[in-house]
């Protein structure tokens, strides 16, 4: 019987440049010290992610790309073996900067460029043909100009029944959790205020729950904890092990959903399937490869993530 498969919407894509110096100095000239290529954006970062933890699993990564930096995502992205969904557009896919120093990470994200009416039809069509033989779909990050809000809300209406459903976004995703098919939303704690417009978690989660049919929010919050709460009243904290070394933080958050995801497929409590993807994120911070991470390491800081439900 062949393994569930795993439709990852990655609508906007990267080409991303990791440099690292010595220091930044703002205002100044700065010579990186060594110069790292690799693939961005957030459904690209999970595709990977997912591949490393699980290789036998099935994946369907749909993206739009374009240009040279898009050919060179499709050249990569081709080594891992995965399937990609992609429709050719005429505009350049982005490119986007990690600046390394020290103890500091800087994002420089380029504008995206819009997709043409065309274009999304493609998209669309291509989803239809393949969502059925999918048990999972991880929507992660944002979507280029051109793509209507109702774009995401599209895709998880196509769905088979069963299929579970991860959002990892904020912005434009009302008409997504309208439609009572997400299963879990998971966003860091300043995006929760942002898309709620309040000052707590539980006060977020809570103005979520009532707004949607939304069984579970996790939530990440950087290195300092983590915490999981469900429409039924359940509530999970997590206490984030402090990590020494880092290198790359760019890409932890869609190692959550990855591996998240992943557990949940093979039947793993949800609770217990967000501590594995928070040790994995973990553990991914302390490569230079965004979304990758040793086994060895997921597994010695899993030991160190408790979660504590509160009464």
């Amino acid at each position: 019987m062949a393994n569930p498969a795993c439709l990852v919407i990655g609508w906007n894509p990267a080409y991303q440049k990791v440099l690292s110096f010595t220091e930044l100095q703002k205002g100044g000239v700065n010579r990186a010290t060594s110069l790292h290529k690799d693939v961005g954006g957030k459904g690209q970062q999970v595709a990977k992610a997912l591949h490393f933890y699980r290789e036998s699993t099935p994946i369907f990564l749909a993206q739009f790309l374009g240009g040279q930096t898009g050919e060179w995502i499709q050249q990569f992205l081709s080594t891992l073996g995965f399937q990609q969904l992609t429709v050719h557009v005429t505009s350049e896919t982005r490119t986007c900067t990690t600046l390394l120093a020290k103890d500091e990470t800087t994002e420089i994200i380029d504008p995206s460029d819009p997709v043409t009416p065309e274009e999304v039809e493609k998209m669309e069509q291509l989803i239809s043909e393949h969502i059925e033989k999918v048990s999972a779909i991880i929507i992660s990050g944002t979507y280029p100009p051109g793509v209507p809000a109702s774009g995401y809300a599209s895709v998880v209406l196509k769905k088979k029944e069963g299929t579970f459903v991860l959002l990892d976004g904020y912005k434009g995703v009302d008409e997504t959790l309208a439609t009572g098919k997400v299963d879990v939303l998971k966003i860091n704690a300043h995006e929760l205020k942002a898309l709620t417009l309040t000052e707590t978690i539980q006060d977020g989660a809570n103005a979520l729950f009532s707004k949607y049919t939304l069984p579970w929010v996790a939530i990440t919050d950087g290195k300092d904890s983590a915490a999981l709460l469900g429409n039924d009243g359940s509530y999970f904290r997590y206490s984030i092990p402090v990590l020494e070394n880092v290198v790359n933080p760019i890409g932890a958050g869609d190692t959550v959903s990855a591996v998240m995801t992943a557990h949940v497929m093979e039947g793993m409590p949800i609770h217990e399937a967000f501590r594995h993807g928070l040790a994995a994120a973990s553990a991914s911070c302390l490569e230079l490869t965004g979304a990758k991470f040793s086994l060895e390491n997921l597994h010695a800081l899993l030991s160190q993530i408790e979660g504590k439900e509160v009464k």
